[in-house]
């Protein structure tokens, strides 16, 4: 993840310049320390060093620039839940979301699978048939390359909602520090609370960050004591407040988060 501070008035052209990078997977448009919050995925940190000194550095109007890695993802949105169903729909959606292994492993040839992986990127719900005739591949084939993708775990299937309609439109970044013996306690600790979207480990000043989904802006604070009261070993040391996300993982939303059906090539590491 890179924070960005821009220059007055530059904040909308650098966010526009580098959503056309599918390297910047998400971009997030701030308040707090910092006014361009980006997700960044490479293959390595060789890809990651040339694109953030060599892209991004160069940019025009940028007044400063910090870099984390994160080097694990605790939880991510792939989780969060709208809690609009009772405790048996759970169950039931559950039991139809159980994958049925049933398929051979390395049944589809590696360029194949690269191919359906990019597929799946611009249209999750795609069916076999319709990505074996997208691909002129053998549609049996086809559905066997897809289980086993899933069951791996390479691919995560998720429906994401756009936040203004999702009953919690205000989205905050939270940047902790605690000592290093007490991350993974710490994380274990933060886990479990509702509409978190993203929780990492992260080497640089902070060595936890983590996204929210809330109902009002005054939960953000209210957050931030219930933190400190179940978590006292964790220290708060910065947050951000979330005006736009003009691209999230590939896709070009509007300025009011709906999804324009564009989005840039998103790498990808089969």
């Amino acid at each position: 993840m890179v924070e960005l501070e821009c220059r007055p008035g530059q904040t909308l052209d650098i966010a526009h310049a580098l959503a056309q990078d599918p390297e910047a997977q998400t971009i997030d448009l701030t308040a707090g320390g910092r006014n361009i919050l980006v997700t960044i995925g490479c293959r390595n940190h060789q890809e990651l060093g040339d694109y953030v000194l060599e892209r991004m550095s160069p940019l025009a109007s940028l007044d400063g620039m910090r870099t984390h890695l994160l080097t694990g993802i605790h939880k991510d949105a792939s989780s969060w839940q709208l809690r609009a169903l009772d405790p048996g729909e759970v169950v039931a959606v559950q039991q139809l979301a159980e994958p049925k292994r049933t398929t051979r492993r390395g049944s589809a040839q590696p360029e194949s699978e690269a191919a359906i992986f990019a597929e799946l990127a611009r249209d999750g719900r795609a069916t076999a048939a319709e990505l074996s005739s997208r691909l002129s591949l053998n549609v049996d084939k086809t559905r066997a390359a897809m289980n086993s993708i899933l069951e791996s775990g390479r691919v995560v299937v998720r429906t994401e909602i756009a936040r203004p309609h999702s009953g919690r439109p205000a989205y905050a970044w939270y940047f902790l520090r605690t000592s290093a013996r007490s991350v993974d306690q710490v994380l274990d600790k933060l886990s479990p609370l509702n509409d978190v979207r993203l929780l990492a480990r992260s080497v640089g000043p902070y060595n936890i960050i983590m996204a929210m989904w809330l109902r009002t802006i005054g939960d953000i604070q209210k957050l931030e004591m219930v933190i400190e009261q179940k978590v006292p070993e964790v220290r708060i040391e910065d947050r951000s407040l979330v005006f736009r996300t003009p691209k999230h993982l590939g896709r070009l939303l509007t300025s009011t988060g709906i999804n324009t059906g564009q989005m840039t090539d998103t790498p990808l590491w089969a």
